[in-house]
């Protein structure tokens, strides 16, 4: 009997330790919490756009024309190909272990090949910048003084309130203020971000709808 008894209270003081352990590990959690500072948020009002962002710019393309060539070779000679016959014209350029009395002869394919990449690079490029302007210079209608205006997308800034048409893509990410069915309910669709064709059931929060008309 005293044997049980003691083992009783020596589970006691265990359950008992184990109970202020955690009960100190909480405080410390809590107390490390309200001394943590809080979260930046970003302020952002409608209808004022925010001049601290940039415009809704997008850039694809690569290279410009003070950037192409040293860049273009950059690239190139990151394959281990390149690497490999420029060390050979580098050799063979020394007369000592020469084979081909000092003459880099392996350099003329190594710059038929390298022009061939560049030439190719730079027509891909010119497609990318070609495109970047079509998607830059698309209209959209933008408030402003309480009148829509049209102006180009890459013009858009963070706080502008637009007005988007059916079977009209986005310029940028938007958050729905109403739309045309009186129940504040639009139909998105997402193919050039997931591939999918399905519409999305997307709706206006209540309070937004009733203030935006």
């Amino acid at each position: 009997k005293t044997r049980n008894q003691q083992q009783y209270k020596e589970a006691e003081e265990g359950r008992k330790n184990m109970r202020q352990e955690t009960e100190t590990t909480t405080a410390k959690k809590f107390t490390k919490l309200k001394t943590d500072p809080e979260p930046a948020f970003r302020k952002l009002v409608s209808n004022n756009p925010n001049h601290n962002f940039p415009f809704n710019k997008i850039t694809t393309a690569k290279y410009t024309l003070l950037t192409f060539l040293p860049k273009n070779l950059w690239e190139q000679f990151h394959k281990l190909a390149n690497v490999y016959f420029l060390i050979i014209a580098i050799m063979q350029s020394i007369d000592a272990i020469s084979i081909s009395d000092g003459n880099p002869v392996i350099l003329v394919p190594l710059l038929f090949v390298l022009t061939i990449s560049a030439v190719k690079d730079a027509i891909e490029d010119h497609k990318r910048k070609k495109s970047d302007r079509e998607e830059n210079n698309r209209g959209i209608a933008v408030s402003v003084d309480g009148q829509f205006e049209q102006r180009r997308w890459k013009e858009l800034r963070v706080g502008d309130v637009v007005k988007v048409f059916e079977n009209e893509p986005f310029a940028a990410d938007m958050i729905l203020l109403n739309s045309s069915d009186p129940k504040g309910i639009c139909y998105v669709e997402t193919k050039n971000l997931d591939g999918e064709t399905n519409l999305k059931h997307k709706s206006s929060e209540k309070i937004l709808s009733k203030m935006v008309k």
